[in-house]
């Protein structure tokens, strides 16, 4: 996924009536990697919309747990103020995007954390 294929125009965006998440009645076995990445921002201050055009795999909610960069990217992209359609700024998607690695990471990708962020170290032998 470029970055550049994760913006869309406000109007992309459902208002709060549109609005629809894991919410909705859709079944465990039924939620979709978009779904599970609205349930793990648990956060009813906003709306995100998965794009049709660019629907999010798992390989990619993968990718975005593994990468904080990334991860922030996503949720500044998909996601908007519920109140009045607006960006998010900065620092409230850093706060949705370590929240939500974090329970991802605990629930769905449990062996990224470790498989993503343990360095390689090499030792010289005197």
């Amino acid at each position: 996924v470029m970055l550049s294929q994760m913006s869309a125009p406000r109007e992309a965006y459902p208002m709060p009536d549109e609005a629809k998440g894991v919410e909705d009645g859709a079944g465990e076995s039924d939620v979709s990697p978009f779904q599970q990445l609205v349930a793990a921002l648990d956060c009813d201050e906003i709306v995100g919309k998965d794009f049709s055009t660019d629907s999010m795999d798992m390989q990619e909610l993968r990718m975005f747990v593994a990468s904080p960069v990334l991860m922030r990217a996503c949720v500044k992209a998909r996601f908007r103020l519920r109140e009045n359609g607006a960006v998010l700024d900065d620092t409230f998607v850093e706060k949705l995007s370590t929240k939500a690695s974090a329970a991802l990471n605990k629930t769905t990708f449990p062996d990224v954390c470790t498989a993503a962020f343990v360095p390689e170290i090499h030792v010289n032998a005197v």
